[in-house]
């Protein structure tokens, strides 16, 4: 299941299930929210499992004055390592599975917790997760027993208290309304596209039809063209999942 998918599918519960699940015995009902969780340096906290070299720092060298030709064995694994992003989604199921959560059979990265009646989809090292309060923040709390998270916020209704109706993520715009969950490409790209294109303070009228317009450097265009190939790209599908 893709990463958005996953995520339209938290977004439809959040908004039609209001009932816990049976096997819960509900202290106060509340009603559904998403809390959305960053882990920090996700891909530093799995322990290697390849036997992995890399070059000392060169700080590292002058402030131990280590001397001759020396590597350092690695024992965690680290960005640009292969398996990575593996070893990563490995130990955050291992966690998950040790709270009570079950994994999903048709990726790896969806997690429901029968008795908290919690959903989690996983992306990169970023959480979001399906709930009551006291049980989002339970997850919270368990989680930073392990890693550095951070709380980027409680998604919720107009009115919920301590949630905000606004919310960016997956290169989405979320808003939450009284008629439901609005759904729209986050804008930033359009005002980095119109700031990168130059175009910011242009107008339809053109004045001075006879000056010659300034060429970009080869070399920039050259920088942003994949950039904004990518940008726009973003934006027609989006628009046509809307």
């Amino acid at each position: 299941m893709p990463p958005l998918s996953a995520l339209k599918m938290l977004l439809s519960l959040a908004t039609t299930a209001i009932h816990p699940s049976i096997e819960r015995i509900v202290k106060a009902r509340g009603r559904y929210i998403i809390q959305f969780l960053d882990v920090k340096k996700a891909h530093f906290w799995a322990v290697a499992e390849r036997l992995l070299h890399i070059e000392l720092p060169s700080e590292y060298v002058h402030m131990n004055d280590i001397k001759g030709d020396k590597v350092g064995l690695l024992r965690r694994s680290m960005y640009g390592m292969r398996d990575a992003a593996s070893l990563w989604e490995k130990l955050v199921a291992k966690k998950m599975k040790a709270l009570g959560f079950r994994q999903g059979k048709s990726t790896p990265c969806v997690f429901w917790h029968p008795v908290k009646d919690v959903r989690t989809t996983l992306h990169g090292d970023n959480f979001a997760s399906l709930g009551y309060r006291m049980d989002l923040e339970w997850l919270e709390g368990e989680l930073s027993k392990e890693w550095s998270v951070q709380v980027e916020g409680y998604f919720g209704p107009p009115g919920e208290a301590d949630c905000v109706c606004s919310m960016r993520t997956l290169n989405r715009l979320l808003t939450w309304t009284h008629e439901g969950i609005d759904w729209e490409c986050d804008p930033r790209h359009v005002e980095i596209l119109v700031r990168e294109m130059g175009v910011a303070k242009a107008n339809t009228k053109v004045t001075t039809p006879g000056i010659r317009e300034r060429q970009m450097p080869l070399t920039r265009r050259i920088f942003l063209y994949p950039n904004q190939s990518g940008r726009i790209t973003v934006l027609c599908v989006c628009a046509l999942l809307t």
